[in-house]
């Protein structure tokens, strides 16, 4: 019987590692920034093809200059945490905060990109003669 248990909690335990750790790998769009706080962008993601006006833009460097938010650069790998409709929760690799930042500023689809590694030899032939 015990075995049974400790045979369930492990499976159980398991469960929740899987369900947890599945973040969704995505790239910044555009240089964005995003913040700790969702209500940061609760103004300015009333419609995507908004754009901030001065007053917005001032709030948000204020923000980052105290360290609330980030900005992001173009092409930036993060993970998705979390969705809540036009705002999404990215995570730096690595990281474990999560900060908040509109859908519409990160792909969550990029392109992947290889390494280089492959191959030797810059001949361009295939196979050995």
């Amino acid at each position: 019987m015990r075995l049974f248990l400790a045979g369930g909690a492990l499976i159980f335990a398991g469960a929740l590692c899987l369900a947890h750790g599945e973040a969704q790998a995505a790239a910044f769009r555009a240089a964005y920034p995003a913040c700790h706080d969702k209500g940061a962008f609760a103004k300015t993601s009333k419609s995507p093809g908004d754009k901030p006006n001065a007053s917005e833009i001032a709030a948000m460097k204020a923000r980052i200059d105290a360290g609330e938010c980030l900005n992001f650069r173009k092409g930036e790998t993060v993970s998705i945490d979390e969705r809540d409709g036009a705002l999404w929760c990215v995570r730096r690799t690595g990281d474990l905060d999560c900060y908040w930042t509109p859908s519409k500023a990160v792909d969550p689809n990029p392109p992947i990109v290889s390494s280089g590694g492959g191959g030797g030899g810059g001949s361009g032939r295939k196979g050995r003669r």
